[in-house]
């Protein structure tokens, strides 16, 4: 208390200046800091969700890969397989969004004139979370670009041209997207 009071009765101005320059710096740099730590969490939260959504696509091609692993096993002469999966897009995931969205409408006139005026702001959209994780609304699964199966039977024509038709089937793809080839 005792700076305060000195301070303001020295007469001299350029002392109270600095003071209060000093002052307003420390505030600039209190709000900007703060704002840099939002922007940082908000790109954390950015990334953290990618990294979920990757982690899903990435899911899915294993588990694809392993279940007609199991199932063409399990086909008479085809024997041993190995599955590879190539996907032609990452899919798509709908997240939960809150939308912020101001319309407004005025309509002005005089006599036989109206004139209307509509409004239409949005503001920024914030991802909703769910478990610190993104709410997912839907998930549209990858794009499959083609499937490469490794067999023992493959060498088979009979074994090849039923491994094909069980992938058209399964995947919904062409055959053209499938190779099968013969286990060494």
């Amino acid at each position: 208390m005792k700076f305060f009071k000195e301070l303001f009765r020295n007469k001299e101005k350029k002392t109270v200046l600095n003071f209060i320059t000093m002052l307003l710096i420390g505030v600039v740099l209190i709000i900007t800091s703060n704002t840099f730590l939002k922007k940082n969490n908000r790109e954390e939260e950015k990334v953290s969700s990618e990294i979920e959504i990757t982690k899903i696509e990435s899911d899915f091609t294993s588990k694809l890969e392993k279940k007609l692993k199991n199932a063409l096993a399990s086909v008479e002469g085809v024997g041993e397989a190995e599955v590879v999966i190539t996907l032609e897009n990452e899919g798509e995931i709908v997240v939960a969004e809150d939308n912020s969205i101001d319309k407004s409408e005025i309509s002005e006139g005089d006599g036989g004139e109206k004139r209307k005026t509509n409004n239409i702001k949005e503001e920024n959209k914030k991802i909703l979370l769910e478990s610190n994780k993104p709410l997912i609304l839907k998930q549209i699964q990858p794009k499959i670009k083609g499937v490469l199966i490794i067999a023992r039977g493959g060498g088979n024509p009979e074994v090849k041209s039923s491994i094909i038709k069980a992938i058209q089937a399964l995947l919904n793809i062409e055959s053209h997207k499938i190779e099968v080839l013969k286990m060494k």
